[in-house]
């Protein structure tokens, strides 16, 4: 095994340890190390690829490198890091797809939602554990709430993407009056007649309920994307 990819697979070893970060990259280079990412996310073995997601976003983040090194190392990510993302939406383990759709969210390229759009559209059928997640990185990678996501969860075919729709609306902060409130409302009233539910209307109506805490609300508004 190289030794970059042996390094980065032990990343946890070393979690936010700035200086680490750097002697790594400066060692191997920004290519390199962005070469190595790559080849453990679409290796899709569970425990080194969340290794390698959590260094990606460490250092395509602000905050934790040099500044310097995180504005070099996202001009390379696009062209050597999402080739091997998109790969990984493909992996056989749910969580090295949910770690991939958290890290292109984390990223926050913009021009790169489409990846998730076509994640989107690829698991509609397949997926209600990871839809919720790609439905909310969306979110932050497109302007404003995109409801229209939630409305096609509500209507497929399967129950379990169905009802998953529940999870993928719960964190948009909402209060009585706005829009969001009123998205949230339309949902669980299209659960409250799927004929899936032995008491649909009861569980619609919990979820409202949820929808109107105060404190549910205030904890979600602080949500931000970095």
């Amino acid at each position: 095994m190289p030794a970059v990819i042996e390094a980065i697979a032990r990343y946890l070893d070393h979690l936010e340890d700035r200086a680490w970060i750097e002697q790594l990259v400066e060692g191997h280079g920004v290519p390199q190390v962005l070469r190595g990412i790559s080849e453990l996310v679409v290796d899709g073995a569970p425990g080194p690829a969340h290794n390698t997601l959590t260094l990606a976003r460490d250092l395509g983040i602000r905050g934790i490198v040099d500044p310097d090194l995180t504005s070099r190392v996202r001009t390379e990510m696009p062209a050597l890091l999402f080739p091997s993302l998109q790969r990984g939406l493909r992996a056989t383990a749910y969580t090295v797809r949910a770690g991939v759709v958290y890290t292109i969210g984390k990223l926050s390229f913009d021009d790169q939602a489409q990846l998730l759009r076509d994640a989107f559209e690829q698991f509609l059928d397949s997926d209600p554990l990871l839809l919720p997640r790609i439905v909310f990185e969306l979110h932050w990678l497109l302007p404003g709430p995109q409801w229209s996501y939630i409305h096609r969860l509500t209507e497929a075919r399967h129950r379990l993407i169905r009802w998953s729709a529940l999870a993928a609306i719960e964190p948009y902060p909402c209060a009585p009056g706005d829009d969001a409130f009123a998205q949230k409302q339309q949902t669980y009233e299209r659960l409250a007649t799927d004929p899936s539910s032995r008491s649909p209307r009861r569980a619609a109506i919990a979820w409202l309920r949820c929808c109107e805490e105060p404190k549910r609300t205030a904890r979600h508004s602080s949500w931000s994307p970095v």
